[in-house]
């Protein structure tokens, strides 16, 4: 979960204390978010690998920190080209005031990109009340409404849309497009709804990896997620198993072809030529060729996907040909 002060502590323990060298760090994007300064102010020779996600605020040009999964400007781009294809031009933003690329999302592309923001409000992450906020957005006229933000936040919000008449009741679909950037998919999203994911209804979703009960789901996410969910019935981190899995898999390989384990360049220039042919680990669908870009950024694809009578059905991706370039493996 977003534990930011623990996270940050334990950074601080495995290289000052424990001089590790090498760091795989959670899938939590504020995590990261406060992660990234410190490695790049105070930890210039430690390589981290995150299981985590591109803010530009933060992470972006720390030559030692990899992000193993998804690329918020693709995520972006996805949104741009589906709203453009449904007809949308007036938009309702409700965004996270933490979130450097939401902000970056809202202030410099939806703008340009020909969307006219009729309403901008911005929430404090944690925050209990969103009452004042949903209601004046209800008063409001917009082709579709866009949520930006961490999660646990988003059941307030749901559940709050609902109770002032932003959103219709649970089981019901508004008459305009709802779509949140959440991990609101059905192994994560339904636990922390309680298991009534009757709230989603009628609600987009667009992930940061591929759910695995979804068609274009490789079959060794759906295998991993079964194993996870054996072992840990209980638990809601699911959603978050491949990106941690990859990215040891993603290291050991790097280290593996770089041939030492503790010349940290080595590994760095080792990453920097992966491809996805040599971790064939991998449970993420990515695309051909390299696994991250100059930034160290990977690019695996996105996938959004609509509740419709209590299940998660496939929209689209941005990467609407993937192939699922490994086959099935026991692990």
């Amino acid at each position: 979960g977003a534990r930011r002060d623990d996270a940050i502590a334990a950074l601080e323990r495995f290289v000052e204390q424990e001089k590790l060298q090498f760091i795989l760090d959670g899938a939590s994007s504020s995590n990261y978010y406060a992660l990234g300064p410190i490695i790049k102010e105070k930890h210039p020779k430690a390589l981290v690998i995150a299981a985590g996600g591109y803010d530009p605020g933060t992470v972006k040009g720390i030559p030692n920190f990899f992000r193993s999964t998804f690329d918020i400007s693709d995520l972006f781009e996805l949104e741009i080209r589906w709203l453009r294809q449904k007809g949308v031009r007036r938009l309702a933003v409700l965004i996270d005031k933490n979130h450097a690329d939401a902000i970056l999302y809202v202030e410099k592309l939806l703008p340009p990109a020909g969307f006219e923001i009729v309403a901008d409000e911005r929430y404090t992450s944690g925050q209990a009340d969103f009452v004042p906020i949903l209601t004046k957005l209800r008063g409001m006229s917009f082709d579709a409404l866009i949520w930006h933000g961490f999660e646990p936040d988003h059941v307030n919000i749901i559940k709050q849309a609902r109770t002032v008449g932003l959103l219709p009741p649970k089981g019901q679909a508004p008459n305009y497009i709802w779509l949140s950037q959440s991990l609101a998919e059905p192994d994560f999203g339904g636990p922390l709804m309680g298991g009534d994911v009757s709230f989603y209804e009628g609600l987009y979703v667009d992930l940061f990896g591929t759910a695995a009960d979804l068609p274009n789901a490789t079959p060794r996410i759906r295998y991993l997620r079964d194993a996870y969910k054996k072992k840990f019935p209980d638990s809601v981190y699911v959603s978050w198993v491949s990106t941690g899995y990859d990215s040891v898999y993603i290291l050991v390989r790097a280290l593996q072809k770089a041939g030492t384990v503790d010349d940290v360049p080595k590994v760095i220039d080792a990453l920097h030529k992966l491809t996805i042919w040599d971790v064939p680990e991998l449970t993420f669908n990515y695309p051909p060729g390299l696994i991250f870009d100059r930034e160290g950024q990977a690019h695996p694809i996105i996938t959004m996907g609509l509740w419709e009578n209590n299940s998660f059905r496939y929209i689209t991706s941005t990467w609407e040909d993937a192939r699922h370039v490994h086959d099935p493996v026991k692990i």
